[in-house]
């Protein structure tokens, strides 16, 4: 496949044209908006002067970002009505919260899904760390699935004279200069074009159409998707009854309106029906960020303590095949050593997780995700049982009990505060997986999986039981595959996802 792209001379039927939804991911200042705009201006939507004018996104050309907010835009485009979505700037800041909302927001704008997804980096500079964060963002909330539909934009190409043969030496370079690039290029399928975003973009255009035949004019979506519909769903009574309010009091107030009042009154219900509508938008994309960020990273940070026979290691420095110490069997208060077997996250280069801080009335303090699972203490008797988890975003203050170490072995322990540490106090994510299915992590015994409602703790164990056959028989070999692309199913294997949803398709219907 050519990577500088030509025209395809293949058409794709009218029905697969006729929507083509875009979503432009990417670092402030590499030219996400002027790509956005160029896109837009290919379908003729202005004449003349004003065609080379018309900007549906705002533009900056200094390394500030232009846009604060998702920005939605829509035109016809040669026969497809295409519909643009830029990200914000705030997707390479250091408010990661912020930035998982803005791509809720994105998602919630493009409800059934996005056809085609551009990652813009620009031509003339090296590939940084916040093109990095930028990409990374977006895979943690959308899952390694949507690299189906991207293609790696490289734009400014009129800073390279748009030369080919100068744009293959550049990618040729950086691609043996930085492994996270080469990696993204080929986990897209090494679909890359050289764009000038002053010039023509029929290039691209084409190679979007060819994107969308390959993969039969499906659009990605992934659960986020389907729960901001259901979100605005569960928003639409009182969407639609705030609304019908609003056009009654309108209804009134015309009665004994003149001319201009009348157009004056028009004009303040079209702005109060889209502030009603954009306020149930805005909802939804808090609903979806709260859950994303909910489910994010489930792990430990790097400096979080363990326990092997050699005394404590912390987790960056734990390796495949060390003991370290946890629950011995599935109940009881006894503690005994299992050797780690596989990681779900090990990534030392995570900067901006989601930590909760649990402290509890012992003293024992640990952070983790919200998402990850934790072993309660119900009860004083519920040691001889084997304990429910929940996730630690679900814990209460004065409420929840935890095991932690204590002189005897395990003891029930009160949760005495539950808060949100900043990001930049850890840094790294892992989650060890150990035979025993448990560990203690800086005193504090937790599963070593993640929240997959419906299933529970011992189920999801179970599923993973061929692995744990598999390392026994040949531990060195699993070191190769002990360790999976960081981000990749949430902490968890693919397989004990798919189960998941299964199981919760089945408990739906």
């Amino acid at each position: 496949m050519s990577q500088v792209g030509g025209r395809n001379q293949e058409r794709i039927s009218a029905r697969e044209r006729r929507s083509l939804n875009v979503l432009l991911v990417g670092k402030t200042g590499s030219g996400k908006s002027s790509l956005g705009n160029a896109l837009l201006r290919a379908g003729g939507r202005q004449e003349g002067a004003a065609a080379a004018n018309f900007d549906a996104f705002g533009v900056n050309h200094s390394f500030c970002s232009s846009s604060v907010d998702c920005e939605v835009a829509e035109a016809s485009v040669e026969g497809r009505q295409l519909t643009v979505v830029d990200t914000p700037g705030t997707m390479d800041s250091n408010n990661r919260e912020r930035a998982l909302h803005e791509v809720a927001n994105a998602i919630v704008h493009c409800r059934e899904g996005f056809h085609v997804i551009l990652i813009i980096i620009r031509v003339d500079c090296r590939f940084t760390d916040e093109d990095r964060a930028a990409v990374e963002l977006v895979t943690r909330m959308f899952g390694e699935d949507f690299y189906k539909h991207c293609i790696v934009v490289f734009s400014h190409g009129d800073d390279i004279g748009n030369s080919e043969e100068a744009f293959a030496r550049l990618i040729h370079e950086a691609r043996n200069a930085t492994k996270f690039l080469n990696s993204l290029l080929n986990q897209c399928g090494n679909r890359f074009v050289l764009v000038d975003n002053h010039g023509s973009v029929e290039h691209l255009l084409s190679r979007m159409d060819s994107l969308v035949q390959q993969n039969r004019g499906a659009t990605f979506t992934n659960r986020y998707f389907a729960e901001a519909k259901e979100a605005l769903r569960q928003l639409r009574p009182a969407l639609q009854s705030e609304e019908q309010q609003r056009r009654e009091e309108f209804n009134r107030l015309v009665e004994n309106a003149g001319k201009d009042e009348l157009v004056r009154l028009r004009n303040e219900l079209e702005r109060d029906l889209q502030r009603i509508g954009e306020a149930a938008m805005k909802r939804a994309a808090t609903d979806v960020a709260n859950s994303a960020i909910l489910n994010g990273d489930t792990c430990f940070p790097s400096d979080a303590t363990v326990v092997t026979p050699d005394g404590p290691v912390q987790l960056r420095d734990l390796r495949l095949g060390q003991l370290v110490l946890g629950r011995k069997g599935s109940s009881g208060n006894r503690l005994a050593f299992s050797p780690v077997y596989a990681w779900g996250h090990r990534n030392p280069e995570v900067a901006d997780a989601t930590w909760l801080s649990i402290r509890t009335e012992s003293g024992a303090c640990l952070a983790l995700s919200p998402g990850h699972l934790l072993l309660l203490a119900e009860t004083a008797e519920s040691a001889a049982c084997a304990p429910r988890a929940a996730p630690a975003s679900q814990l209460r203050a004065g409420q929840s009990s935890l095991w932690t170490m204590g002189p005897g072995g395990l003891r029930r322990d009160l949760v005495v505060c539950v808060q949100q540490a900043s990001s930049r106090s850890h840094r790294g994510i892992y989650a060890p997986f150990t035979l025993s299915g448990s560990l203690l992590v800086d005193g504090v015994l937790a599963s070593c999986y993640v929240d997959c409602g419906p299933l529970t703790a011992p189920q999801m164990h179970a599923l993973l039981a061929p692995v744990r056959a598999a390392w026994r028989v040949w531990p060195a070999g699993m070191a190769a595959v002990g360790c999976p692309q960081p981000g990749s199913g949430g902490g968890m294997p693919c397989w004990v996802r798919l189960a998941a949803k299964l199981t919760r398709a089945l408990s739906e219907a």
